[in-house]
C-alpha cells in the first residue's frame, strides 16, 4: 500500500482564492490551484490531483511534502516564540 493522502490545508478557502487571483507565476498558481482543491473537497486521490493538474504523482507528492514541511516549521516557530515570550513575560 502506498503512501496515505493526508494533507490538511491550514488556509481558508477564500484566503487561497485571494492569493491566487495574485499569484504571479504559473508554478505558483499551479501549487495554490492544488491546494485550493484539496481544501474544497474537489480532489480525493493524489492520482486524480496529479492528472488534473498535469503532473506526476511524485511532484504532486514532493509539492505536499514541501508545504506540510514548511506548515510544520512555521507552526514549531510560531509556537517556539510564543513560549519564549511567555517566560520572558513571567520572568520578572
Amino acid at each position: 500500500m502506498g503512501n496515505q493522502f493526508r494533507v490538511e490545508v491550514w488556509e481558508s478557502s477564500e484566503q487561497l482564492q485571494h492569493r491566487l487571483r495574485h499569484a504571479v507565476t504559473a508554478a505558483t498558481k499551479e501549487r495554490i490551484q492544488m491546494l485550493y482543491r484539496i481544501k474544497t473537497g474537489a480532489i480525493t486521490t493524489r492520482q486524480e490531483l496529479s492528472q488534473r493538474l498535469g503532473r506526476n504523482e511524485s511532484t504532486v507528492y514532493r509539492w505536499l511534502k514541501r508545504y506540510k514541511d514548511r506548515l510544520n516549521l512555521w507552526m514549531g516557530l510560531h509556537h517556539f516564540r510564543f513560549i519564549k515570550c511567555n517566560f520572558i513575560e513571567n520572568w520578572y
